[in-house]
């Protein structure tokens, strides 16, 4: 989609849910806040946009929940510095937040970051356990965006004209 928060402002005046849940979808690899979309933006209802908010923040805060847990080596009870970890999500977030609409969402795998090179190789002091499993975090990951289709849908259906709108 060339312009989605345009195509969500069209949508959502005339209350279209399957143009509204594919355009709801296109506006999360767009920032809310950059001054290139605030002339589209002001043409969005008002309860629509408030809507559109609160879908970027409730997707983010999903995705956050399931990427941070300790993905580490439970049985041996040793604990690890988090802030590699922490480094590898914020990359994961920014990585997500600058690709382009339509672009297949980031593969660890091909990327050259330092925060994934610094984690994976990590290791319990105690047990020299790794203290992050690499196919699970990638299994997580992909796992968080697949479900991005159910949110937008609970979403999108959530939203409604106050009555005596139309």
């Amino acid at each position: 989609l060339p312009e989605p928060f345009r195509m969500y402002a069209i949508v959502m005046r005339f209350w279209w849910e399957q143009e509204a849940e594919l355009a709801s979808k296109y506006t999360l690899c767009l920032s809310l806040y950059e001054g290139q979309h605030q002339n589209v933006l002001r043409r969005i209802l008002t309860c629509s946009l408030v809507k559109l908010f609160a879908f970027h923040r409730k997707w983010w805060d999903e995705f956050g929940e399931d990427i941070e847990w300790d993905a580490g080596y439970r049985e041996c009870g040793n604990s690890v510095d988090v802030s590699v970890w922490t480094a590898l999500v914020w990359k994961i977030f920014s990585d997500m937040d600058a690709r382009t609409p339509g672009v297949r969402p980031f593969s660890m795998e091909i990327k050259e970051w330092p925060e994934k090179d610094v984690c994976w190789p990590e290791k319990y002091l105690g047990c020299r356990n790794f203290a992050h499993d690499r196919l699970e975090v990638l299994e997580r990951v992909r796992n968080s965006r697949a479900e991005l289709s159910d949110i937008v849908q609970t979403l999108v259906r959530a939203v409604r004209y106050p009555s005596g709108f139309r």
